[in-house]
């Protein structure tokens, strides 16, 4: 699911707010996720809430 069109599509539709960063192991591997999270058009603010900011809200951690 590493993939810009896909990440786009969702980013459009539901927000950055809304999105955390998770591979569906083991039907996909993390192999190339965090050149993808890091290379995303968005901004860094952007790219630490879908890497664990959100996750970290959600959870309370």
């Amino acid at each position: 699911m590493l993939n810009l069109p896909h990440f786009e599509f969702i980013h459009n539709v539901v927000g950055t707010d809304c999105i955390i960063y998770a591979v569906d192991y083991p039907y996909l591997t993390n192999t190339g996720a965090r050149a993808f999270l890091q290379g995303l058009p968005v901004s860094q603010e952007d790219k630490e809430k879908i890497a664990h900011r959100n996750a970290e809200l959600l959870f309370g951690l």
